[in-house]
């Protein structure tokens, strides 16, 4: 990892807030976590490395190892590979704030499969992905899913919908990430392509003014 990675993985850890939510389905990336308080109306970035699919509801989501960081939430600034990004898409979430999202800095071990997710970003229309029937059945299934919010001294409680840890926001947008991950993941395995085996990770930043984090 680049000097750069190490600190702004300190940053991170410096200011995670308190309490996070995450289910029992992810509960061994813990160690990967990274949360950084959402101030103001964010701009916020995500490291997406791949995995395998370990989701039984959609078994073609595959798990995500890194949680949302905060990024020039005052300035909503793009960080450098976003200004040149290999896609990016817009979308309305439910309280009514409007999301541009930017995805690039797609890297890996092996270049015919980080040409094949550029390629599929480069050439797909990542909006028409995003219809109310799919975000609706993928909502549906994040509530089904075991959350539990982890405390700082380790304490578990329930999380996710109708728990006072619930937000509707942040339960779009991740419905959003899992099913434009479910398509790339999809399009690896049309081409025979293992994205774990090529230690294949993207990055996405957007900026939501307004969003309720």
């Amino acid at each position: 990892m680049s000097p750069t990675f190490d600190d702004l993985d300190g940053l991170l850890d410096r200011s995670a807030p308190r309490t996070t939510v995450m289910t029992d389905s992810v509960a061994d990336e813990l160690t990967r976590l990274r949360v950084a308080t959402r101030v103001e109306t964010a701009s916020v970035t995500l490291r997406r490395p791949w995995r395998r699919p370990v989701f039984a509801g959609l078994a073609s989501v595959l798990l995500l190892g890194g949680a949302a960081t905060a990024t020039a939430a005052v300035t909503n600034s793009w960080v450098p590979w976003a200004q040149t990004p290999v896609t990016s898409m817009a979308y309305t979430l439910p309280s009514g704030a409007e999301c541009e999202e930017r995805i690039g800095n797609v890297r890996g071990q092996d270049p015919a499969a980080v040409e094949a997710v550029e390629n599929f970003y480069r050439t797909t229309d990542i909006e028409s992905l995003l219809t109310k029937e799919k975000i609706a059945s993928t909502i549906e299934w994040i509530r089904q899913d075991s959350n539990i919010a982890i405390s700082a001294d380790g304490s578990t409680e329930p999380a996710g919908y109708g728990t006072v840890h619930y937000n509707a926001d942040e339960e779009y947008q991740r419905a959003v990430t899992m099913i434009v991950t479910a398509a790339v993941s999809t399009e690896l395995a049309n081409q025979g392509i293992d994205g774990a085996d090529s230690n294949l990770s993207s990055d996405g930043q957007s900026f939501c003014p307004g969003a309720s984090w």
